[in-house]
Order: C-alpha cells, then structure tokens, then sequence
C-alpha cells in the first residue's frame, strides 16, 4: 500500500485508512495536470483508494479537495489550498513516489506478500512515472512560468 498523506494547518487531513495500491496513487497526477490545464475552473473525480471519490474542485488558484466513501460518508473533509503551494509539494513527493517504485522494482522478492507477479503491475516504474510526473511539472511551469 502507498500514497500521499496530506497535511492543512499541521493536521493530518487522510490516513492509512485512505491508502490503496501503488497505481491508486499514480491517478493524483493526470487528474493534478488537467487541474492545471484547466482555465481557472475544474471538478475532477480520482479513486485513489477502493472505496474513495475524491473531487479535486478548481476555482482559480485555489484547490479545494474532499474524499468521500463511495457509500457518500465523509472520510476526508473538504480542505482547500493555494495552487501555487500545494501543486510543487506534490511534485516533489511525486518523485519520492516515482524513486521508490523503480527501487522495488530492482530488488527481487523485496518483502511484498506474495508473487512479484502479484505486486509488479501496481508499480508502474520507468516511463509511465516519469512520464507522469513530466507531464505534471510542464503543466506546472505552463501554469506559473519561472520568472
């Protein structure tokens, strides 16, 4: 199990509880780069855990973010952040994620239960991470270019 905690005012916001399998956490990034790409106005829906529908909701340079159980009870309640903080934050644990991964790819039988075979395809090391995550931090620079 992997995926991004998430922290407003130095309170954790998720928990273990909203964590699932390597690739759940590969769907924050499309879903981050349309944000962006967005005009100034987007609502996406991203499972990143089994029973999770969180709505990434777009209104300028805010983000405001709420995961709800799939049965409609809130689990993780609306928070909302400033694009130009939360997008880099996630760009940088993004990478972590994406180093990680490639490193449980080289080491056989690294300690998941199971069959490599049973773990491997929730990986997704090499291009498809880096693909990601370059397509997440073009979408980023396009958004606020460095000066």
């Amino acid at each position: 199990m992997g995926g991004f905690y998430i922290e407003t005012d130095g309170r954790p916001w998720n928990n273990t509880s909203t964590l699932d399998e390597f690739d759940r956490t590969a769907e924050w990034l499309p879903a981050l780069t349309t944000l962006l790409r967005s005009q100034t106005e987007a609502a996406i829906h991203i499972r990143v855990w089994e029973e999770s529908d969180l709505v990434l909701q777009r209104s300028r340079n805010l983000v405001e973010i709420e995961d709800k159980a799939i049965s409609a009870q809130g689990l993780c309640q609306k928070v909302c952040f400033e694009l130009d903080q939360f997008i880099p934050q996630m760009i940088r644990e993004a990478g972590k994620f994406s180093q990680l991964m490639k490193r449980l790819h080289e080491i056989p039988n690294s300690g998941f239960i199971g069959e490599p075979a049973d773990w491997a395809d929730g990986c997704r090391p090499g291009p498809d991470w880096d693909s990601l995550l370059d397509t997440l931090e073009h979408a980023y620079y396009e958004y606020r270019p460095i000066p």
